[in-house]
């Protein structure tokens, strides 16, 4: 970890701005606008300080086996299989901007190859989420660097998270408020050459993260993976869909999100994401929502698979625009 510290510090300079943007009624609170959350619970500049941060160097071994959202297999004893859930640094947290460090970057997120149309495209039911991969010609993948990224970060797939309920389903909340879905657009650090080695790495993987918040209109982006859920009801269960480019379901984002080192969210929990969680949220709808929720795995509905928040430990949390 003294080693990301290093080359984060060393690309970044610490900055004060003041993000403007109309706010949004949610769930009984105020929280984003269509351009930013953040700025709605921007803490003032004397409530930033600067932190002294300790990292423990332990790495787990850990073991493939069944996990999954119930009382039997949930979150709460993930760490009796997979001891790196039980880890230091682990991920989601809550998103808290009086805790935030306010920084600028030297270079603003580069993202390459986003829009180029896959060679194809699969959409799978894990049992835990909904993945999407794809082929391009080549193997020429997006890819992703600047920002505090030392290196390429290389598209490995994308997935979601959801509640049963609209005021949770996020793994990410907003001072301690939850959206109702989550995206996250997994990357490998190309210099471990795939994601299964970069995972045994503290900085192996990136993971883009948006959040969702609940609109009268549908998202019709969505509306490409959503009219093909009907195929994958069981667990395990993979079909081919349309390809379509990266770029129009993640919208990449240069400024405006929030950085921190953490975890896998799903076991085996390793501790080896960089994560960046865009602040502009995305719209849903209502009606779409409830389609990810009628989904099915081999424990039955898969109507919830977010993981509750987790102890931020005194990790720095950095907000870049």
């Amino acid at each position: 970890m003294a080693y990301f510290c290093r080359a984060l510090f060393s690309r970044l300079a610490m900055f004060i701005i003041v993000a403007a943007g109309n706010a949004l009624r949610y769930q009984g609170h105020i929280v984003s606008s269509p351009t930013s959350w953040y700025n709605v619970w921007f803490s003032t500049p004397e409530q930033q300080q600067q932190q002294t941060l300790l990292y423990p160097e332990e790495k787990y071994v850990s073991h493939k086996r069944s996990f999954g959202y119930t009382r039997d297999n949930g979150p709460d004893i993930w760490g009796l299989d997979f001891p790196s859930c039980a880890g230091y640094s682990q991920s989601p947290i809550d998103l808290d901007t009086s805790a935030m460090l306010r920084l600028i970057v030297a270079e603003e997120l580069n993202w390459e190859g986003y829009w180029k149309q896959p060679h194809n495209m699969t959409l799978t039911n894990t049992g835990h989420t909904i993945q999407v991969s794809g082929r391009w010609e080549d193997g020429d993948s997006p890819f992703v660097t600047g920002g505090p990224l030392e290196g390429e970060y290389v598209f490995a797939q994308l997935h979601f998270h959801w509640g049963s309920s609209d005021d949770s389903g996020s793994e990410h909340t907003v001072h301690n408020i939850s959206f109702p879905m989550e995206m996250h657009v997994v990357h490998y650090k190309r210099d471990y050459g795939s994601p299964q080695a970069a995972m045994e790495f503290e900085d192996g993987l990136m993971v883009a993260s948006h959040l969702f918040r609940l609109t009268e209109t549908p998202n019709m982006a969505l509306e490409v993976l959503i009219k093909s859920l009907h195929a994958i009801q069981g667990a395990e269960l993979q079909v081919a869909i349309q390809p379509f480019p990266l770029d129009v379901l993640h919208l990449p984002f240069e400024r405006e999100y929030v950085m921190y080192s953490g975890s896998l969210t799903t076991p085996p929990c390793n501790e080896a994401v960089t994560w960046l969680i865009s602040a502009r949220p995305l719209p849903l709808s209502p009606n779409q929502l409830d389609r990810f929720r009628h989904l099915t795995s081999m424990a039955g509905m898969l109507d919830e698979n977010f993981r509750p928040v987790q102890p931020r430990n005194g990790r720095p949390v950095f907000y870049i625009s």
